[in-house]
């Protein structure tokens, strides 16, 4: 404390009142904290699976840690790692929006780094953006075929988006309802590549089928359906 006192003796002008102990301490308290979670959470605890700690220490420090977090931004604006673990960090204190701008701005240098297009699928999810958040888990899935968190969260944004095509097209004009099967169907027959157990994808590419004038394929895909609802003890 005596150090840093000193070096801003320094370097303030002549008559600038010097920041008490307290203004230290309230700051770098939170900063180490915050550097810990982000940084180095298996030095407090060996457990990381999701995010455990640094969602701990973020929360309890939250106001703080928004200086901290920008302040870094400012301080390693060319490191993609970075640029990573702040916007993780904003993910885990559900501040979506803040976690967009770093990983957005990011991915336009380094488009094809698989940590930084995963966790953007999964900030644009929560915002609700499904069709940007399947082009980002897509292509990270392409980079990593074998994540299988990609994987689960890429199925989910599938399903969504041929959900809400079905939903969409007894609205839409015919020319535009074919293109939204279209779609859908291309949608579903991803999910059902990435979980083969799954029944539901099957299920609602017989409807499409049948709906489009396709029988046999209706009944292929409701057969495939219907054996992995058995497979899977009929609780699906």
């Amino acid at each position: 404390m005596a150090l840093i006192r000193f070096v801003v003796a320094t370097i303030a002008p002549a008559g600038t009142p010097l920041p008490g102990y307290s203004d230290f301490y309230g700051f770098t308290l939170p900063a180490i904290y915050v550097f810990v979670a982000i940084t180095m959470p298996e030095l407090i605890c060996p457990d990381r699976r999701h995010g455990t700690v640094q969602a701990h220490l973020l929360h309890r420090h939250e106001g703080d840690a928004r200086v901290v977090l920008r302040r870094a931004a400012e301080l390693a604006p060319q490191s993609p790692q970075m640029q990573y673990n702040l916007a993780l960090a904003y993910y885990q204190l559900n501040q979506f929006e803040a976690a967009r701008e770093p990983l957005a701005r990011t991915l336009k240098r380094w488009p094809d780094l698989f940590q930084l297009n995963t966790l953007y699928g999964a900030v644009l999810a929560k915002l609700g953006e499904d069709l940007p958040a399947y082009q980002a888990l897509h292509h990270a899935h392409q980079l990593n075929p074998q994540d299988s968190g990609t994987m689960d969260l890429l199925y989910v944004t599938a399903m969504n988006l041929a959900k809400k095509n079905l939903e969409q097209k007894d609205a839409a004009p015919k020319s535009q309802s074919t293109k939204q099967y279209s779609d859908s169907l291309r949608y579903l027959v991803e999910a059902a590549e990435l979980r083969p157990q799954e029944p539901e994808p099957h299920h609602r590419l017989a409807e499409i089928y049948s709906l489009t004038g396709r029988p046999a394929q209706a009944k292929t895909e409701q057969q495939e359906a219907d054996r992995l609802t058995r497979n899977s003890g009929g609780l699906r």
